[in-house]
């Protein structure tokens, strides 16, 4: 292992920066991707509990329980299809 020349130095310090900053890129889209994640998750969970909450000011008991089932149908398809979308995304990345 001898000593290396100053260019080789030179070489060896800008290859690492590339690396550092593509890492960095890679981070930065990787928390992208789950902040996007979260905040469909949270969105479909409160269009969920909007709808919900209908049920409880109605009067017919009928239009009630349909839109207390509508409600988390939307709630919790939303938030299957977020993570499902946040989980492809991330295996097309090479995140997983």
């Amino acid at each position: 292992m001898g000593t290396r020349s100053p260019e080789q130095q030179a070489e060896l310090r800008r290859i690492g920066a590339e690396r550092l900053a593509s890492e960095r890129l890679a981070e930065r889209l990787a928390r992208r991707r789950y902040i996007r994640a979260c905040l469909e998750c949270v969105g479909s969970c409160v269009v969920g509990v909007v709808i919900m909450g209908y049920a409880f000011h109605v009067t017919d008991r009928e239009i009630g329980e349909i839109l207390l089932t509508a409600g988390m149908l939307v709630g919790y398809s939303g938030i299957t299809w977020a993570l499902a979308r946040a989980y492809l995304s991330a295996e097309e990345h090479g995140d997983i």
